[in-house]
């Protein structure tokens, strides 16, 4: 009696090392979170903070975007900073921000260097849409990386659309 394993077997084995690893390397290459998702998370946990802020001071607050400066930033109406600002990542480009249902970006002459939106004191925000670019995405594929998202004002939650 030979001990060992047939030729048939050996082909079972090796073809089922194969189908998982067809199915399972996909979810192992993928690249790490997008830059686009990581900064809205961290935008949300940004906003997140400004309504509770605004709500315990009783006076609205204002997020305030830095274009050129490639930051964002909680601050009172006045213009004074509250918190550490977010950075905005290199590869993220803030293409265009809707308040209200109108662009602030396609108002008046020039580029936009800043735009913000206000919290009230009860916490609700105005009605937000951010257009972001992650040039990281777009690099690999020129179709894809621009997103949309829409920030409700009962919830202040940034959500894809």
């Amino acid at each position: 009696m030979n001990k060992g394993f047939s030729l048939i077997e050996l082909m079972i084995v090796i073809m089922l090392i194969g189908i998982v690893a067809v199915i399972g390397m996909p979810r192992f290459l993928r690249s790490p979170r997008r830059e686009a998702e990581t900064f809205i998370s961290h935008l949300n946990r940004l906003v997140s903070e400004s309504v509770i802020e605004a709500q315990s001071r009783g006076e609205p607050l204002r997020i305030f975007f830095s274009i050129t400066g490639k930051k964002v930033d909680m601050q009172t109406v006045s213009g004074k900073s509250l918190a550490k600002p977010l950075l905005i990542p290199e590869s993220i480009e803030i293409s265009d921000v809707g308040i209200n249902g109108k662009s602030q970006f396609m108002s008046g002459s020039g580029e936009k260097d800043s735009v913000y939106f206000l919290i009230n004191q009860e916490g609700i925000s105005q009605e937000v849409r951010l257009v972001i670019i992650d040039h990281a995405v777009r690099r690999n594929n020129p179709r894809s990386g621009r997103y949309e998202f829409y920030l409700n004002p009962f919830t202040s939650v940034f959500r894809y659309h």
